[in-house]
């Protein structure tokens, strides 16, 4: 299916099925895009489900979720800001890859019910303050929000959604990766990656100029359940509520605590690291850096965890990176001094 541009005051729902002759061909939705300002789906609620890819790995089939809203689905302990009470939500299921990408900064809200690859990869970047209630891949996972906050209230398990269009999913055990009986078999995620980047105007509008730079940027990344397949999971932002864990690498400096608004995160074959956000991590999806500020706190993010000295962050005296777990001496870590700068000096 070759998508130009579809646009409903209402929903949307795609689908391309299997070749009803020989039950086995597989169609993608392809960003055929004539205009390059105009989203290929625009709706206040979107379904998409193909029994191949979901747009291309250069070519990101886009969107704008219009009218979103908490539906019913919002963790009542949910921090995302401003989640109208009263809206739409968007489900996305393929087989194989999903490449989607909210067009449009001015939709400040996305509100994601379920996105399931079977198969393949996912790579989503959003526009606003997100709230995912299910998330899974059998390959790789990126989510990216370019506004303030992205919540997922359950990464890796969807247990809202057992059975699919395309029916259960059960050959999760095929690559070799998490072996419990309780979800060997289920769609896993082997790498997990999540970015709140600040950077849609809309979501921070009283931002100020600081050197050429936009700040205050506060970003904000909640995973409150994740299940990998023996994977990894890195998070990225200037707060991050995680593994049980409460990180933040903002104007305060670095800090970090225990906090039992997220459960342990399963399946892991190392401990999860949190990320502050640098200019690299705007960049690569082809934004300006200025678009935000950048903390860089005094300090050293690693320690001795279980016996071993963990090295994710840079000896530099700068806190770039962190594991989200307590080290073995488990006193909590006081903010540390920060220095306001667009690089790190020295």
């Amino acid at each position: 299916m070759n998508i130009d541009a579809i646009k409903a005051d209402g929903r949307v729902i795609l689908t391309t099925d299997y070749n009803q002759k020989d039950g086995k061909t597989r169609y993608d939705m392809i960003n055929a895009s004539t205009d390059k300002t105009k989203a290929n789906v625009d709706g206040w609620g979107i379904s998409l489900i193909s029994s191949g890819n979901i747009g291309e790995k250069n070519n990101k089939l886009t969107f704008n979720q219009t009218k979103a809203g908490a539906l019913g689905s919002v963790n009542p302990k949910s921090k995302i800001p401003n989640m109208p009470a009263n809206g739409y939500g968007m489900d996305v299921l393929a087989n194989e890859d999903i490449y989607i990408k909210g067009l449009d900064d001015k939709y400040t809200t996305n509100n994601i019910c379920s996105m399931i690859s079977r198969e393949g990869d996912i790579n989503a970047e959003f526009s606003g303050n997100t709230y995912i209630d299910e998330v899974t891949s059998e390959g790789d996972l990126k989510l990216t929000t370019r506004g303030t906050s992205i919540e997922v209230n359950h990464l890796g398990t969807v247990p809202n959604t057992p059975v699919d269009y395309f029916g259960p999913r059960t050959n999760g055990q095929a690559d070799g990766g998490y072996n419990k009986p309780d979800l060997r078999d289920e769609t896993l995620p082997n790498t997990a990656t999540i970015k709140a980047l600040d950077i849609n105007p809309n979501t921070r509008p009283n931002g100020v100029d600081l050197n050429g730079y936009r700040g205050w940027a506060n970003s904000t990344v909640i995973v409150d359940n994740a299940q990998l397949d023996n994977g990894t999971l890195d998070i990225t932002a200037d707060n991050i509520y995680a593994n049980g864990i409460e990180t933040h690498f903002n104007k305060d400096g670095f800090s970090k605590q225990p906090n039992d608004r997220t459960n342990p995160v399963v399946g892991a074959k190392d401990i999860p690291t949190g990320h502050a956000v640098r200019p690299d991590d705007v960049e690569e999806i082809g934004r300006d850096p200025h678009e935000r500020n950048y903390y860089y706190p005094e300090g050293d993010g690693d320690g001795i965890f279980d016996g071993e000295p963990s090295n994710v962050d840079d000896d530099d005296d700068v806190v770039d990176d962190t594991p989200l777990e307590m080290p073995d001496e488990t006193e909590q870590t006081e903010p540390t001094g920060e220095t306001e700068q667009t690089e790190p000096t020295g």
